[in-house]
């Protein structure tokens, strides 16, 4: 099995994801949709832990399967030199990648601090980031709306993002659209939703009706549950 493989079948075990259409699940935004990813539950385990460093590694050097990075050289890092997590999700897997390359870590706030140094890059010295080549990393891309204010924020202190990376993504085409109006990299993640779907499929987790129901949600993702 590969890494990606791994990670669905972890993350089904321990309730890390979850698919549900007969009981969708309430979002933040207050859509009802039949998948939920809460992917503490997954770094809560070592297991989980060194799936999600050995996933983002071969995401930065480019020996995921399909996968094709021309960002240069560096010490394994894909040409960067700073690793940079999305608060608070992206922490936990930001640092496990900074530590596995050898490379610095911060971490973005979504908004600046009110008191002491007021900052909204955590880690950064002050001196700004000017010129520093950066990956992104989060945990969870849905809308994709914190992961751009986050990359925003980095460019706006003058880092170079050079890679995006996550540990799971619903595939929702408005993110992919803001990533590319931001003037991003596209996020890519270790854990895909066609391969944790197929991965559900072989373990059962999914009956053909539900195989079925989940097809119309990929449809129309946030028309899905529209009268529910």
């Amino acid at each position: 099995m590969t890494t990606a493989e791994q990670l669905a079948a972890l993350a089904l075990q321990v309730g890390a994801l979850k698919i549900n259409p007969g009981t969708p699940f309430r979002w933040a935004s207050g859509a009802l949709m039949p998948v939920y990813n809460d992917n503490r539950l997954l770094l809560r385990y070592p297991r989980g832990r060194e799936l999600v460093r050995r996933g983002l590694q071969e995401l930065v050097r480019g020996d995921a399967d399909g996968v094709d990075v021309k960002t240069g050289g560096g010490a394994g890092g894909g040409g960067a030199a700073v690793i940079a997590g999305v608060a608070t999700g992206g922490i936990v897997p930001a640092a496990l990648l900074a530590d596995a390359l050898g490379l610095e870590m911060v971490y973005v706030r979504p908004a600046a601090k009110e008191h002491g140094l007021k900052r909204s890059i955590e880690g950064d010295s002050g001196a700004g980031l000017g010129g520093t080549a950066v990956v992104l990393v989060e945990d969870l891309i849905s809308t994709g709306g914190s992961s751009v204010a986050a990359a925003l924020a980095l460019i706006d202190a003058g880092a170079q993002i050079v890679q995006s990376l996550g540990i799971f993504s619903y595939g929702f085409s408005v993110a992919e659209a803001r990533f590319r109006e931001a003037g991003i990299p596209p996020f890519r993640t270790i854990l895909t939703f066609p391969t944790l779907l197929e991965v559900a499929r072989n373990e059962n987790y999914l009956n053909e009706e539900e195989l079925m129901e989940i097809e119309n949600w990929q449809r129309d993702p946030f028309g899905w549950g529209a009268g529910r």
